[in-house]
């Protein structure tokens, strides 16, 4: 919209080669929104890029928003952790809508329905941060949009979910593009109501296991090829901490 909105998406890649996403919607717009997406964001890369686990995300997100925001204000969101070797996906969905599972051969499988209330509501000791987690095949796609989209109205009222379904199932170039169009025609011509965002994420197993590429990672030079690292972690350490970080 006009505003500062409070829709964000962003990705990284933990050290380990897990893919992470992380598509929100804050309450209202402006300034506060803004502010709060600054504070997540930052959260998420942070953690995102030490290794944390998307659970570990997730728990620290919410206590993050419970200390910083006021009691009206909350975090809707869908976590998402993928591993390409393994072909698995995690996925943590707390008041957002259904993010959608597309197969390869254009079905659509089980969706990731929101299980939890938005991130900031609940203090951190009764917060639940478990996960869904679901085999991802060759060519498998993820779409996950904000309410925005969902109630996009129209002649014949809200856009909805099962029209999203018919996007995604029937889309056959960009599924983005294919979904903007319809709703377009379903708005005929009348301004948005509230922010639109969409993540599509196609699982390519060889894309997402490439190598870093970019210019900066080149000019580090080759790893070292012949090293040895011993690491001992005690019983009260490992009560207490993630060692995978």
């Amino acid at each position: 919209l006009e505003t500062l909105n409070g829709d964000l998406m962003v990705a990284g890649r933990t050290p380990a080669g897990a893919h992470c996403f992380m598509i929100a919607d804050f309450t209202g717009h402006g300034l506060p929104a803004a502010i709060g997406v600054l504070v997540a964001h930052g959260v998420f890369t942070a953690m995102v890029s030490r290794g944390h686990a998307i659970e570990t995300v997730a728990a620290e997100l919410n206590r993050k928003m419970y200390q910083v925001l006021p009691r009206d204000r909350f975090l809707a969101a869908i976590l998402i952790e993928i591993y390409p070797d393994a072909g698995w996906t995690s996925v943590w969905n707390g008041g957002m809508p259904e993010m959608l599972l597309r197969r390869a051969d254009g079905s659509l499988a089980t969706g990731f329905a929101s299980r939890y209330l938005p991130l900031g509501i609940l203090e951190p000791g009764a917060f639940d941060a478990t996960t869904v987690r679901r085999e991802l095949r060759e060519g498998d796609a993820l779409l996950a949009c904000s309410d925005g989209v969902l109630e996009t109205l129209g002649e014949d009222g809200l856009f909805g979910l099962e029209r999203v379904r018919e996007c995604l199932r029937t889309a056959r170039g960009g599924v983005i593009e294919s979904l903007v169009t319809a709703l377009e025609l379903h708005a005929a011509g009348s301004p948005a109501q509230d922010d639109l965002s969409v993540l599509h994420v196609r699982f390519e197993r060889d894309v997402m296991l490439a190598l870093d590429a970019s210019p900066a990672r080149s000019a580090r030079g080759r790893a070292a090829s012949h090293w040895r690292c011993l690491v001992e972690l005690g019983h009260d350490t490992l009560r207490g901490n993630d060692p995978v970080p």
